[in-house]
């Protein structure tokens, strides 16, 4: 899910097939010039019949094409 207040602060929540896979998509934000601020809230294991993780992350954005 994404919650965006006051058209910059976004809070992106998700599921992902690995904690690696969470961990690369913060690394992609912090690489663009187009966010700032970016920080993890955490990962998490998404169930326990599942291999997937749950993550959330808050940036904000700055702009950019």
């Amino acid at each position: 899910s994404l919650d965006i207040q006051d058209g910059r602060n976004v809070r992106l929540t998700g599921k992902c097939a690995s904690e690696r896979m969470a961990l690369e998509l913060l690394d992609s934000l912090k690489a663009s010039k187009s966010f700032e601020d970016i920080r993890s809230e955490g990962v998490s294991q998404a169930g326990s019949q599942t291999r997937e993780v749950s993550f959330t992350v808050r940036f904000k954005f700055v702009g950019g094409h």
